[in-house]
């Protein structure tokens, strides 16, 4: 894994995952560094001089898809996925100053291919689908404080999901390759990119 700066190119190289790294972010104030990897675990970096803090391994016997800190600083989310038949399908939420596994939530079936908070750290969103055929193909809201599951805002056909974020106003943005948004009965396949409120309300949808 390589540190890189736009005027000065890299910086440094981070070697210690034995396998693919699949995911990073910077925590809030830039002074740390979490990547995830199929070697199933989760490495924090001092971004100073590149140092190994601490490598998070409850989860998993399995690829860690993503990585996400809160707006604050004080948490990781991570998002495990699939990897030679082993399934975990799990987020878990970790505080970053001791590396302690503070809750697990369930609920997908799938890959967990992208997590992010939102911007007052109170909700998570989670993105899943898997391209092995084992769909889950949906975004699923959760409360932080006691990883109760709120919504499962959308759901996605044909394609897993390709990507999702948090506006700084909280609102939820999905787009993967294509999208089906079902209402009542009716599906509308050439829908883009859709809006959601944080209440999981539907704001606006962007044709294809």
């Amino acid at each position: 894994m390589l540190q890189y700066d736009s005027v000065y190119g890299v910086l440094r190289t981070l070697t210690a995952h034995t396998n693919w790294v699949r995911s990073v972010a910077f925590s809030p104030d830039g002074a740390s560094l979490a990547s995830a990897s199929d070697d199933n675990s989760i490495k924090l970096w001092r971004v100073a001089d590149g140092e190994l803090l601490r490598t998070l391994t409850d989860h998993y016997t399995n690829a860690m898809n993503s990585v996400a800190f809160s707006p604050d600083g004080a948490s990781l989310a991570s998002g495990s996925g699939n990897i030679f038949g082993k399934d975990d399908n799990t987020i878990k939420l970790w505080r970053v100053a001791d590396g302690a596994l503070l809750r697990t939530f369930t609920g997908h079936t799938s890959d967990v291919n992208s997590v992010a908070f939102s911007p007052d750290g109170l909700s998570l969103a989670s993105g899943s689908g898997n391209i092995f055929g084992k769909d889950d193909n949906t975004i699923k809201l959760w409360r932080v404080a006691d990883g109760k599951l709120l919504a499962t805002i959308w759901y996605f056909s044909e394609k897993p999901t390709g990507y999702l974020t948090i506006t700084p106003e909280g609102y939820f943005i999905g787009n993967p390759e294509r999208v089906n948004y079902s209402q009542g009965i009716e599906t509308y396949p050439e829908l883009r990119e859709y809006y959601y409120r944080p209440e999981g309300i539907p704001l606006r949808a962007t044709l294809r």
